[in-house]
């Protein structure tokens, strides 16, 4: 057969699989690659055809594929194959590979054949088979899909298999953690025995697998023998695990133990079940996963406690990979801490790493005393939950076995306990300490500079008071954690700035961050998940925090996640989030880093993917951040030429609406309405609020932006509030805007009252313009400008919170909009005021175009400006209007001028040089992750050559990486160039075009100049 096998890059080239991403199972792949897929090259089944092939993308598996040239599977073999491969928790479709068509399976649990698709090598759409595969976007014409993804699919199975036993098992009288030990240690028996890591001599002490745990009598034999051999480091029993404890369980907890060790031979049962699944192919990283994720079900408020918290293993494996690559070829010897280790995914992740380091440099796979001697010696973790770090063990234990390629007998394996050597537990002893652990000075002078790399992902909530913790507790905490890192603050930032130093907000996410840098040995390398407030946070306090901690540390990248949070990529999280990856030095004077913002992909996201954006535009100068604090906010939600147009208006100095308002006898005239608050014993109690009897009330949107139109209802006597506020605010002429910005285009959030007072609720802010001279017309220019895009624009791109945890203005997102004074409008712009005002109060959709235009003329902006400040609210808003338009398709209508306007920004530069540009769509295939172009540029006398041939498009496709890049360039021929651009409407825009423009004239100029040569 290997003869005639296949040259299965080549083969797959044509349906567009970059060579690069093709791991070959023959061997030849690197030992990282290997380590990825030890189950499909050590477990073959005989009975089935097996993989030969992996197409990945940004090293996760996409695709199997199996040379069907000489045998192609069908039938029970063939689901069965598709079952195996399903519970890897990786790919979703196997691909059988033949001279000149290739077919494609959905993989499913499920044993029934699936469905196939086949495509022949000379179909036009097979070129973006694979993109559309590994980056899906639309639907593509043919292609099985899959209703869940495969890791999904068999993350929800254990899960549920999970839940249901350990419910069972309390059912019977079991606590919940002692039936989660239980469970536990089911399944590592499981995994022991799918895995062929069980012996003679293992068999002879705990008997028969499937039996080991069907009596008391086995149930204490096989606890003991875990124990023993474990070093007592497995998931805790009562007592021991004695065998009083376990006479004394119902006959029914044995039998559902039971369950979890059975294997079923082949069989589509109603229900799959624990015999369905096969251990030998799931990966230990889900495993430690799911039952992390469950241990967090079952015992929330202690997960939170002690900081199980579950982090999806695709995270640490990006994040591992990362610091990995810095290390060069140090990494075989690499010390890695994560001290806030929970459940050990980002520790079996580098464990992972470093023995395929150490294949590489020793060019075989670690033995069992290597692999011992990494686990012992260059792992550590640190937590304040006991059961956190058994089930890190078991983790560890895990991948130590997975990886070894001799694991018998078990008896000579593991000689010294994890626990207090590798793992520890860092708890306070005070009981009214459960937060600082790994912050405070029970990790000792050891751990200084000791390690290359430490990661992780610490608790990011606010440390507050409970029954068992009383507020002096936590403030005594959080002193603890401020002595120890000022020391570290004043070491690299001098003493004025470790004076200074405060845990802000009581949040320990930022603390974890300065202990890694006494943690790292100089130039280490620091990987940490932390709350995205580190990023956005614009109070004083959050500048100067964030200020510190990039100077105190050499940054060199970060992933923002605020898009993707309440998405399946990493599900039930809400929280904005980034990665933060540094070096342990001083950041130096022209310090700069990567930042990277994912965009929302929902079906990228369901596979557990996102985009990384390599587009080098994206460096960040540390010195700009010092100077424009909100610069990558800006960044995140926008592009260059929004972070021009801030800068444009922040040029004009302009003083803040507040600051006007403020000076110039309006200091009492503006605030939030009244607040009626609740009226509960711990309730601020309410107070009569005489002054606004009789007045008329706002206490939700109106339906109209005139509010002396709507004949609002009167505020009854009687009537008692927490918080009335200043009578003064309330003064017609009076401008009002809801918190929360309107979602439609259409809709306004801003109001006006020019003739009678209005009492507002707290969904509103006011500003009273009665203190003004002009008051109306100052109400009325107000309007516009509140009425136009300008401000929603700004907050996008400036706020700490609006746009990344909440779709409603903070405080400070008005009160600081710079304002134009009224008095330094010219005549022609006050004079349209009172028309402009009048129509928008009319009919605000008709308007808005007019008003938006007249707002930044006073502004100083062009119309081009206005485009890009449309395009960036119509694709980076919050909303989901906004969000879904950014990820559909283009239109044609869209492309259309996209095209129009890339060729009108090229053409003034190409024709000083007596050159035309032309600009094309050359491939547009639905279901394609990419749309390719083409520009030429061409001497006048002659017209634009022809469309490219199928063979260069080709090998655009095979240069453009889906999840590295939103664009790919290729020069094919002097003055053409192949674009492929991501197929989303908002790479789309006309202001993206312009932007490519740009960046062309600047990076391809040679390229397209060199058609006046050919």
């Amino acid at each position: 057969m290997a003869t005639d096998s296949l040259d299965l890059r080549a083969q797959l080239r044509p349906y567009g699989a970059r060579s690069a991403d093709i791991v070959l199972l023959d061997g030849s792949a690197t030992p990282v690659e290997q380590l990825r897929y030890l189950d499909l090259t050590r477990g073959r089944h005989a009975e089935l055809a097996w993989p030969n092939a992996v197409v990945e993308a940004a090293g996760q598996p996409v695709l199997h594929v199996v040379d069907a040239s000489q045998a192609r599977p069908d039938g029970p073999p063939l689901a069965r194959l598709c079952r195996v491969l399903a519970l890897r928790a990786g790919a979703d479709h196997l691909a059988l590979l033949e001279p000149g068509r290739i077919t494609i399976y959905p993989l499913a649990l499920s044993a029934e054949r699936p469905n196939p698709w086949t495509i022949e090598r000379d179909d036009p759409a097979a070129p973006g088979l694979i993109p559309a595969i590994a980056a899906p976007s639309d639907p593509y014409p043919g292609l099985p899909s899959r209703p869940v993804s495969a890791a999904t699919a068999v993350h929800d199975l254990l899960i549920g298999l999970l839940t249901r036993t350990t419910e069972t098992l309390t059912n019977y009288g079991i606590a919940h953690l002692d039936a989660l030990s239980l469970v536990g240690r089911a399944l590592f028996i499981r995994f022991l025995a799918d895995r062929q890591i069980l012996g003679d001599r293992d068999a002879v002490t705990i008997g028969p697998v499937e039996t080991c745990l069907d009596s008391s009598a086995s149930a204490t034999r096989t606890s003991r023998w875990l124990d023993d051999t474990f070093n007592g480091d497995f998931l805790p029993l009562p007592r021991k695990g004695s065998r009083a404890w376990f006479r004394g369980l119902d006959d029914r907890v044995f039998h559902e133990l039971g369950q979890v060790l059975r294997r079923s031979p082949t069989g589509d049962p109603p229900q799959l079940g624990w015999s369905d699944l096969l251990f030998d192919h799931i990966p230990v990283s889900l495993l430690s996963q799911v039952y992390e994720h469950h241990a967090h079900h079952f015992d929330p408020d202690g997960a939170r406690r002690t900081s199980v918290l579950y982090t999806p293993r695709h995270i640490a494996a990006y994040m591992i990979d990362e610091v990995f690559a810095a290390l060069d070829g140090s990494a075989a010897h690499a010390r890695i801490l994560d001290p806030a280790a929970g459940g050990g995914v980002f520790l079996v992740e580098a464990f992972r790493r470093i023995a395929a380091a150490r294949w590489q440099t020793d060019g075989a796979p670690p033995d069992t005393t290597k692999l011992r001697s990494i686990l012992h010696n260059q792992l550590c973790g640190l937590d304040i939950s006991e059961p956190a770090l058994r089930l890190c063990s078991f983790g560890l234990y895990l991948t130590a076995l997975e990886l070894d390629p001799g694991p018998q007998p078990l008896s000579r394996r593991f000689d010294q306990p994890l626990l207090g050597s590798v793992l520890h537990n860092v708890r306070s002893t005070d009981a009214r300490h459960p937060y600082i652990g790994s912050l405070g000075t029970t990790v000792g002078s050891q751990h200084r500079h000791a390690y290359d790399i430490v990661i992780g992902n610490p608790p990011w909530s606010t440390w507050s008071a409970t029954r068992e913790v009383p507020p002096e507790a936590v403030d005594a905490q959080v002193r603890e954690v401020e002595a120890t890192i000022r020391p570290i603050v004043r070491e690299r930032l001098g003493e004025a700035a470790g004076q200074r130093y405060t845990m802000l907000d009581k949040v320990p996410d930022l603390p974890f961050v300065w202990r890694a840098l006494d943690w790292a040995r100089p130039g280490g390398r620091i990987a940490f998940v932390v709350h995205g407030r580190f990023l956005f946070k614009q109070s004083e306090a959050g500048q100067r925090s964030r200020s510190d901690l990039m100077h105190a540390a050499t940054c060199t990248g970060i992933v923002n996640g605020a898009a993707v949070r309440q998405s399946q990529f990493w599900p039930n999280v809400a929280a904005p989030f980034c990665i933060l990856f540094a070096q342990n030095q001083p950041a130096a004077e022209d310090s700069s880093f990567w930042f990277v913002s994912p965009t929302l992909e929902d079906q990228l996201h369901a596979k557990a993917r996102w985009r990384i954006d390599g587009d080098p535009t994206r460096c960040v100068q540390l010195a700009e951040l010092d100077a424009r604090p909100t610069l990558l906010k800006t960044l995140f939600r926008g592009t260059q030429l929004d972070a021009q147009i801030l800068g444009r208006i922040e040029s004009l100095n302009l003083d803040t609406l507040v600051e006007i308002w403020d000076r110039h006898g309006g200091k009492q005239h503006h605030g939030q309405g009244f607040k009626v608050g609740g009226t509960t014993p711990t309730s601020r109690p309410q107070e009569p609020a005489r002054e606004l009897w009789g007045m008329r009330a706002l206490r939700e949107r109106p339906s109209a932006q005139a509010l002396d139109d709507l004949k609002l209802p009167r505020i009854r006597r009687g009537f008692a509030c927490q918080h009335p506020r200043k009578r003064t605010i309330y003064t017609a002429p009076l401008l009002l805007i809801a918190e929360t910005p309107a979602s439609d285009p259409d809709e306004l959030n801003v109001y006006l009252a020019l003739e009678e007072d209005i009492a507002y609720n707290q969904s509103f802010r006011g500003f009273s313009c009665a203190w003004h001279a002009q008051s109306e017309l100052l109400a009325r220019y107000i309007f516009l400008i509140f009425g136009s895009c300008l401000p929603v624009y700004r907050a996008l791109l400036t706020s700490g919170k609006f746009g990344v945890e909440r779709d409603i203005y903070e405080a400070d997102d008005l009160r600081n909009f710079p304002l134009r004074p009224l008095e330094s409008l010219s005549t022609a712009a006050s004079a349209q005021i009172v028309p402009l005002s009048d129509a928008l109060l009319a009919d605000p959709a008709r308007a808005r175009a007019s008003v938006d235009a007249w707002v930044c003329k006073v502004y100083g902006l062009s119309n081009k400006d206005l485009q890009v400040v449309h395009d960036t609210l119509a694709v980076a808003s919050p909303f989901s209007a906004a969000r879904k338009r950014a990820q559909q398709r283009p239109t044609e209508l869209a492309l259309t001028t996209y095209l129009e306007v890339l060729r009108t920004t090229l053409q003034p530069f190409l024709g000083r040089h007596e050159l035309e540009i032309a600009a094309r769509h050359a491939r547009n295939v639905p279901g394609e992750p990419w749309i390719l172009l083409q520009l030429d540029a061409y001497a006048r006398a002659s017209g634009p050559p022809l469309l490219s041939d199928r063979r260069a498009l080709l090998d655009t496709l095979a240069d453009a990486d889906p999840l590295g890049a939103s664009r790919v360039t290729v020069v094919t021929t002097p003055g053409q160039l192949l674009i492929a651009v991501i197929a989303q409407f908002r790479y789309f825009t006309a202001s993206q075009a312009r932007l490519l423009g740009l960046e062309l004239v600047h990076e391809q100029a040679a390229a397209l100049l060199a058609a006046s040569q050919a």
